[in-house]
């Protein structure tokens, strides 16, 4: 697995659950988009070295 893809995912899924205002139940759609995009980088990243692992050990591991 690759540790910066799930780093960022992580932190993406931080900055998600931490993108409303508990005092009047607001949504800071900056900080959700933030998050969003966080975590689609870190899907992408995880899923890319989870390909070349596989190419690289010839399609044996599952």
């Amino acid at each position: 697995m690759d540790k910066w893809g799930l780093g960022l995912c992580s932190v993406g899924l931080l900055i998600t659950l931490l993108s409303t205002d508990a005092t009047n139940m607001n949504w800071d759609f900056l900080s959700l988009v933030t998050g969003i995009t966080f975590i689609v980088a870190g899907i992408v990243m995880v899923r890319k070295s989870a390909k070349k692992a596989k190419l690289k050990d010839g399609g044996k591991s599952s």
